[in-house]
């Protein structure tokens, strides 16, 4: 880009001691004439993964307790990467927090969470579920699984009720691709 002196060297100023390892790095950052002092998270090492997972018509959502928030919250599947392969860290969030197991698991793409404060990338899939599939043991993370028809999804959404950026990014990936 115009004006960029090329990527900052940005330097650990806090490293947190809790599972996933979260720092703060700080930069100070010169583009187009302006400089200024950028702070970025690193989260992990690997970023995460984010499942639309449908049986029947129907979408699965997890309600849980998000302690940043304050409160508990509507959101699809999702978690952070433990692998080197994607679709192997979405079968298991899937698995951990609904119970289920995918018959298919397709790629819908590549999130970036948020290009200012988050350098992280999330991997959304879309997994389908077998109609007649019983659930399994659960890692005790998620409150409960809700089961939504397609067409609420919309309203879940402008009313406010599923409001996470990961989920409505993945979402809004799905839907394109259900509509092509």
């Amino acid at each position: 880009m115009s004006g960029t002196t090329g990527q900052p060297e940005f330097r650990e100023v806090w490293r947190g001691t809790g599972d996933p390892p979260v720092s703060v790095e700080t930069a100070t950052v010169t583009h187009a004439g302006h400089a200024w002092e950028q702070t970025r998270m690193r989260v992990g090492g690997r970023g995460g993964v984010v499942v639309v997972a449908e049986r029947g018509g129907q979408v699965a959502l997890v309600r849980l307790w998000r302690p940043s928030v304050g409160a508990k919250r509507l959101e699809l599947p999702r978690g952070l990467r433990e692998s080197d392969r994607p679709e192997d860290d979405a079968a298991r969030e899937l698995r951990e927090e609904t119970g289920f197991e995918p018959r298919h698991l397709h790629h819908l793409g590549e999130l970036e969470v948020d290009t200012s404060l988050l350098p992280t990338s999330v991997h959304a899939f879309h997994a389908e579920i077998q109609q007649d599939a019983e659930p399994v043991a659960t890692d005790g993370e998620v409150d409960r699984v809700v089961w939504v028809d397609v067409e609420d999804l919309a309203s879940l959404l402008s009313n406010g009720e599923l409001r996470d950026a990961i989920s409505l990014a993945a979402v809004a990936l799905w839907r394109d691709g259900r509509d092509r």
